[in-house]
């Protein structure tokens, strides 16, 4: 067939029409990213309290006590596990565990047993690829997950907890590959090759909005910080990292990541900075508030500066080694004896004036010694 040159312009000019069409349309709509081939299970909570390796088969995201738990993909539910109470770490038989339920932590690693051999209450999934997923210590199971039932990437399993054998609210996740119809016989491998944090099934880039910032109930104690955080899929955490002036951010905990967590009511976060998380010091505090929402889109503000009062207190009823000036002598004290001594905080003059506990104008180890005497009874 042999095309006239007037139908190869007419053909020329139909194709760069097509074609400006297509960039005038994508420059009008915003791109949609794909989902990727797994999602992480807890959109927004990245931190992780252990990883995979040195006999632990999974990884524990720290995920509040009733954090949404979401399939990583699509799949089918192969197993599930529910009843089961917590396990506060004491081989004793299921004397200890919370709630005086039974958890019986000497069972193997195999899907026998109640608790589901320590896992606690979750849901094993096996996904079109292969690739078999667990989910565990969950505190509860969302409403249509059982055994045969079909997920979608993104639904929702069940909320985190502790059950099973764990010290601590956080999600146990697991990733499994192998021919075994059962989970627990095929080999694990380390999710963060298959999966990372970024990784979501939401597609969402609009972050929170932070608003009326407000500071209240300053006292020698410490004080309240309160905000509106809204946003368009719904918020998964509100922060309140906070340190003093004094000696730095030696008072900001490392792992600020997973503590500092708001109290949620509605949209309105709030937080109580307390002085007993920041050695007893008085002056001047910094917050910041950082939220996220369940895509992982994050935004912060500065709270601003506060300052708390020094403890006013009838210097007559205290005794020599009450640094914290609470009216008793305990290994608080004598933490914040050795801390001053090694140079690590600082203390008010009035805090230093009982803190010399022998007398000898010198802040060292023998007062610490002289406090936790005093606190058991021995002086």
């Amino acid at each position: 067939m042999v095309l006239k040159v007037g139908n190869v312009h007419n053909i020329a000019r139909k194709a760069l029409a097509v074609l400006l069409s297509a960039v005038l349309f994508a420059s009008m709509c915003p791109a949609v990213a794909h989902a990727a081939e797994f999602a992480w299970p807890t959109p927004g909570i990245s931190y992780m309290y252990r990883g995979f390796g040195n006999g632990h088969q999974g990884l524990d995201i720290a995920a509040d006590n009733g954090t949404k738990v979401y399939s990583a993909a699509s799949g089918t539910v192969m197993e599930v596990y529910t009843g089961c109470n917590n396990y506060d770490g004491a081989d004793d038989g299921g004397v200890n565990c919370r709630d005086k339920g039974i958890c019986n932590p000497s069972k193997s690693f195999y899907k026998d047993g109640f608790c589901n051999s320590a896992y606690g209450n979750a849901v094993i999934i096996r996904h079109d690829n292969g690739v078999w997923t667990s989910y565990a210590h969950l505190s509860s199971i969302a409403g249509g997950i059982s055994v045969g039932a079909r997920v979608s990437q993104g639904q929702l399993l069940g909320l985190s907890g502790s059950s099973g054998r764990s010290t601590g609210a956080h999600l146990h996740f697991e990733m499994r590959t192998g021919s075994s119809e059962y989970f627990w016989l095929n080999t694990a491998f380390d999710p963060l090759t298959r999966v990372s944090p970024e990784d979501s099934w939401i597609q969402d880039t609009v972050s929170p909005v932070i608003s009326n910032v407000r500071i209240f109930g300053v006292s020698s104690d410490g004080y309240w910080v309160q905000c509106d955080v809204t946003d368009n899929i719904g918020v998964s955490k509100v922060l309140f990292p906070t340190w003093t002036t004094a000696n730095g951010q030696d008072d900001l905990a490392e792992d600020w990541e997973t503590n500092y967590a708001g109290q949620q009511s509605g949209n309105t976060w709030s937080f109580y900075v307390s002085n007993i998380a920041h050695n007893y010091e008085s002056g001047v505090y910094t917050t910041h508030i950082y939220a996220y929402d369940a895509a992982g889109n994050q935004t912060s503000v500065d709270a601003g500066l506060v300052e708390v009062p020094l403890k006013q207190v009838d210097v007559s009823t205290i005794q020599k080694g009450d640094v914290n000036l609470d009216g008793v002598c305990n290994a608080m004290d004598a933490l914040l004896i050795l801390k001053q001594s090694a140079g690590l905080m600082s203390m008010d003059a009035q805090q230093l004036q009982f803190a010399d506990c022998d007398g000898d104008s010198i802040i060292s180890a023998s007062d610490a010694l002289y406090v936790l005497k005093k606190a058991a009874g021995l002086l």
